[in-house]
């Protein structure tokens, strides 16, 4: 059975929306895992739906934040030195999760699809290891 490995890229104008876009992709992230087959230890107790420690799972990437200025006149007319310049900062980070099974992919993708993160680009590659190509 092939296993399947996530690369999620997250891009922001802003920090402050970053952080919490991480922390819910890792919350997705233990989830999944914890949900996996059922077990007999599963099926007795409710325990299960707890989070489980965060070992091994995934892991945070932060990336190195990229910067645009622009410069651009204050009046169209006669005063060609002043000028006003802007800067965007972009912040960047990538999650990389651990080799799952096909369902629990299925069910990643379902959880990141349908969850809300504000300010925040996700961009998602997937890439999986069969018997056949290690």
């Amino acid at each position: 059975m092939p296993e399947v490995y996530f690369k999620i890229s997250i891009k922001s104008f802003e920090h402050s929306a970053l952080q919490p876009a991480i922390e819910k992709i890792e919350e997705l992230c233990v989830l999944v895992d914890s949900r996996g087959a059922p077990t007999r230890s599963m099926q007795l107790t409710e325990a299960a739906t707890d989070v489980p420690p965060r070992g091994g799972l995934h892991s945070v990437i932060p990336l190195p934040s990229s910067k645009k200025r622009f410069t651009l006149l204050r009046s169209p007319h006669i005063d060609k030195k002043s000028r006003e310049q802007f800067q965007l900062q972009t912040h960047k980070a990538q999650v990389e999760t651990a080799p799952c099974s096909r369902d629990k992919a299925c069910l990643l993708l379902l959880l990141l699809k349908n969850s809300e993160m504000v300010g925040v680009e996700v961009k998602l590659a997937i890439s999986y290891s069969t018997p056949f190509c290690p």
